[in-house]
């Protein structure tokens, strides 16, 4: 400041009558002044700025998706590359060079997620909605992390460990399109899960339907296999045979109705094709294995020759007989539309309900009959049943017919060896119907699409209600699946035949734990009695000791002991019924 009142003294100006925001210096003069802006860290050079140009960053998520797309990735059959990022190098630098041991972690064992199965009655468990579990303590077993991302992730259930996941849009699973079937299919993928199935041990691959494609995986190694996918054009649909390493494959028409559509059934992992059925006139087609893998059946929607309407058939594939036979099964009237099919479980049996959506009949054929060993013969048909849902009993034989939503929970418990009905009942409004794993109960539920009455009943496989249970906002009712049997078919089928010996020791128990609950039950009642009794005696009793009270509230008149009533016998004649008869007498008749 000095030196600028020096300056204005040289030149004769009188700085205190001059307005110094007015006043506009050189480009670059600054008076020798530095300003507070002028720091180092503050200056902004326009010689560093940057330029806009063509050319390359490597960020840290860029890097994460290189190595996450191209580690593991299978070169040849002896070879495979290994993704490593710079910051890797950096830390294995740090690795010391003597060898120092591991900590070794103490072993914490974990809770015998199977014990149920060893309940000295047999009971089998079933959850309301499990989010932890054990059975000596309730908790959480493991943690499959999701994030809020547009992923389907694969995890290994015991370790936790994440095995594969899939990113994109819903776009990139849609299938369809001009082909005139649009939809995005549930699951995005089918698993050959061979002991969820009972046909082998080890699960052995996933697939994955995409455009045009089928991506099969192996479980080994969660990769492609042969590095590529079946390229099916137009594929539509697609599902797994519940035995065999097999896939059914549906693909609809093209090109106006003149490439027709087809059935396929590929073998995997060669992916050779087994048997192929040519299809005309399709409308729509569903795929049903039966659970042993002997069978497929097709059912084909088909246009009338109007197009206005729909009429359905059934293509039966023959899996275990040689080259694969197929059977065409067409309904008695053909107009009639099919509402629900469902296979009897380790049987030859079938089960359709088709009609009228208000009175439906319901038509049982067998694949195998004495008279017919190697085609499909009709057992009987149900006239008009409130039915709209099938449910085959576990071990066979047994069928619930049911009447769901709009059917308001009709149940009829049929024996289909005996052709005949065991019972029939209701669960009013009932949504869900679930069979337990051995075939001895059936459970139906009212779930919270409902307002009212959410809960559940459990039934005997005849038909007899044996536990019935509220609860608001029940949301999904869900059998425990039974692990697969250790035993041999030999010993399974001793006990088959020695079933009879057993049962006299089973039915002991349970006469002694029926006997148990009575008593059980006579004692509750008791308690509830005595209960009652001496709230009703304390009543009593302070009602005596008030008595002087209410005599000198009521002015001294003692009016207990009066009757507020006066009985009067009144006399009433009723017409039970009139008849008039015709009496005919003959002349001369007295």
């Amino acid at each position: 400041m000095d030196g600028i009142e020096a300056r204005a003294r040289e030149l004769g100006i009188d700085l205190y009558s001059v307005d110094l925001d007015t006043i506009t210096l050189p480009a670059g003069e600054d008076s020798s002044i530095l300003s507070d802006d002028d720091d180092d860290d503050e200056i902004l050079n326009n010689e560093n700025l940057p330029e806009l140009e063509m050319g390359y960053a490597n960020t840290i998520v860029e890097a994460e998706l290189a190595k996450e797309e191209g580690n593991g990735r299978k070169l040849d059959k002896s070879h495979s590359l290994v993704v490593n990022i710079f910051d890797d190098f950096e830390r294995y630098k740090k690795v010391p060079d003597e060898w120092m041991p591991p900590e070794i972690k103490p072993y914490t064992r974990g809770e015998n997620l199977q014990r149920w199965i060893t309940d000295e009655k047999a009971r089998d468990q079933f959850v309301i909605r499990l989010v932890w579990g054990g059975t000596d303590k309730f908790e959480r077993l493991m943690r499959f992390a999701h994030p809020q991302r547009v992923v389907l992730n694969i995890f290994d259930v015991r370790t936790g460990k994440l095995m594969r996941g899939f990113k994109g849009t819903t776009d990139e699973f849609t299938t369809g399109g001009d082909i005139g079937f649009s939809g995005v299919p549930w699951p995005f993928f089918s698993f050959l899960c061979f002991p969820r199935w009972g046909g082998g041990k080890d699960d052995k691959y996933f697939a994955r339907l995409g455009k045009n494609v089928i991506s099969v995986y192996e479980t080994d190694t969660f990769s492609l296999i042969d590095k590529k996918s079946l390229k099916v054009e137009s594929v539509l649909d697609f599902c797994w045979s519940p035995t065999d390493p097999i896939i059914a494959l549906f693909v609809p028409e093209m090109g106006g109705g003149n490439q027709p559509a087809r059935v396929c059934l590929v073998d995997i992992p060669g992916k050779e094709e087994l048997r192929q059925k040519n299809l005309f006139g399709v409308s729509d087609c569903k795929m049903y294995w039966q659970n042993n893998g002997e069978y497929l059946a097709v059912q084909v929607d088909r246009y009338t020759k109007t197009n206005k309407t729909t009429y359905s058939g059934f293509e039966l594939f023959r899996i275990k007989e040689k080259d694969i036979p197929i059977e065409v099964l067409e309904l008695d009237n053909k107009s009639t539309r099919v509402i629900a099919f469902a296979w009897e479980p380790n049987g030859h049996r079938f089960a359709v309900i088709h009609g009228d959506d208000h009175r439906p009949d319901i038509s049982f054929y067998s694949m195998q009959t004495a008279n017919n060993p190697c085609r499909v013969s009709k057992l009987i048909t149900l006239k008009s049943k409130e039915a709209n849902a099938l449910y085959w009993c576990p071990s066979g034989r047994f069928i619930l017919l049911a009447g769901l939503k709009g059917f308001n929970g009709k149940l009829e418990f049929y024996n289909v060896d005996a052709l005949e009905t065991m019972s029939t009942t209701d669960h009013l409004m009932a949504t869900d119907t679930m069979w337990d794993p051995t075939g001895r109960y059936v459970a139906t539920a009212i779930t919270s699409v409902h307002e009212m009455e959410n809960g559940f009943h459990i039934w005997s496989f005849n038909g007899k209600l044996l536990y019935k249970v509220l609860k608001d906002n029940f949301f999904q009712f869900l059998w425990r699946p039974r692990p697969q049997s250790l035993l041999a078919s030999e010993k399974e089928e001793e006990i088959s035949r020695n079933l009879k010996k057993y049962s006299k020791r089973y039915e002991q128990e349970d006469q002694v734990t029926f006997n148990q609950l009575s008593e059980l039950q006579h004692k509750k009642q008791k308690q509830l009695q005595e209960e009652w009794d001496a709230w009703v005696a304390k009543w009593k009793q302070q009602h005596k000791e008030e008595r002087e009270l209410r005599v000198e509230l009521r002015d001294g008149e003692a009016s207990d002991e009066k009757q507020a009533y006066e009985a009067k016998e009144v006399e009433m004649d009723e017409v039970v019924e009139i008849k008039e008869e015709v009496v005919t007498f003959e002349l001369g008749q007295e």
